[in-house]
């Protein structure tokens, strides 16, 4: 089954269209949203904090929004001394403060539900890849950096350095549609 989540026709579209697959949800919950105050100010807070792991994340990485997975180098530092996949535990804070700004309680059980089949065919995808490139070296930095929960000790001789390019290329996307998203919880307010 693994291997088959790893290789497979469905593993590979999701992958592909990973991006999009949130969206049917999104717009379920932004069309039927009912924020108040609390909510929107409790939701806004909890998406800011998804999208500045996003850009911690994205500044030390060149390649991550292609449809196929690339790694140059094995990056070890900034976030990813403390968690393998930074830009997933953004991307679960991002919808959470979503859901929450929603006050939509039916959002929540979706979005876990989302979250956990799509990342949990995503990342054995993409650790497949990174273990075949690097070998050793990744197999070592998997078993010293968890998944999606951080730990608090960084790991010794982080490589990478953040670059603020990629978040002016590659991040503003994703930074313009969460200030889209936001203008239309504020107007529903």
């Amino acid at each position: 089954m693994n291997a088959i989540v790893k290789k497979g026709k469905l593993s590979e579209l999701i992958y592909q269209y990973r991006g999009y697959i949130p969206l049917p949800l999104l717009l379920i919950v932004l069309i039927w949203s009912r924020p108040s105050l609390w909510s929107y100010i409790i939701g806004t807070s909890i998406l800011f904090l998804g999208e500045s792991i996003r850009i911690w994340a994205a500044g030390y990485i060149q390649q991550y929004r292609g449809s196929k997975i690339e790694a140059e180098h094995l990056i070890t530092g900034g976030p990813y001394a403390y968690i393998r996949n930074p830009l997933y535990l953004g991307n679960f804070f991002i919808g959470l403060g979503c859901c929450i700004i929603s006050r939509l309680f039916f959002s929540f059980p979706l979005f876990l539900l989302l979250y956990l089949v799509g990342y949990g065919i995503i990342i054995p995808r993409e650790e497949s890849y990174l273990e075949q490139k690097f070998g050793e070296e990744y197999t070592n930095y998997s078993h010293t950096v968890p998944r999606l929960i951080p730990r608090f000790k960084k790991i010794t001789s982080p490589t990478g350095s953040f670059q603020w390019q990629v978040i002016l290329t590659k991040e503003i996307y994703t930074i313009i549609i969460l200030a889209t998203i936001i203008i239309i919880f504020t107007l529903k307010r």
